[in-house]
């Protein structure tokens, strides 16, 4: 099994002066693969590995790349180590409401926010997150979503949680 990166893009640099390093990056990460085709991708973010044009000065680093069908941006700094391989699916939320019969709020963007802002998968149902549609009724949250093309719906007492998976 390959673990193939294609970099999109990638740059190195300091507040002052960036290079574009996406030719040197992908040339590591296609000589890491090459050596061991089935570990993890990672990246050293390293004066020694990328460049020291700036001696002396931290170095920051972004990359865009695309691993296992999914274009990913990350960043870091001098010192750390990449893993490439650790990235979620995409949730897309497609909708989501929260309340009874006699009465719902659509939650939709609240639970984008959660999810998007917060990286938050595990959503509880509660008025505290959600307001009060309906006051002294039992409610539901229910929630539609979609994980690299496939939709799915999840749905909870008050009280209860959600986990957003596949």
């Amino acid at each position: 099994m390959s673990n193939k990166v294609i970099v999109m893009w990638a740059i190195w640099g300091t507040d002052k002066y960036s290079e574009d390093v996406t030719c040197k990056v992908q040339g590591i990460l296609d000589n890491q693969n090459k050596a061991t085709p089935t570990r993890k991708p990672t990246l050293k973010l390293s004066r020694d590995v990328i460049g020291d044009f700036d001696p002396g000065i931290t170095k920051y680093f972004s990359i865009c790349y695309v691993y296992n069908g999914q274009e990913v941006t990350l960043c870091g700094k001098d010192g750390e180590t990449l893993d490439l391989s650790a990235v979620s699916a995409s949730i897309n939320i497609l909708g989501a409401a929260y309340g009874c019969s006699k009465g719902a709020y659509d939650v939709t963007r609240k639970v984008k926010e959660l999810v998007d802002f917060s990286g938050v998968t595990k959503i509880t149902a509660n008025n505290a997150t959600f307001g009060n549609p309906a006051p002294k009724v039992a409610k539901i949250l229910g929630v539609k979503y979609e994980i690299n093309g496939t939709v799915y719906t999840k749905t909870c007492a008050e009280g209860d949680s959600v986990t957003l998976d596949s």
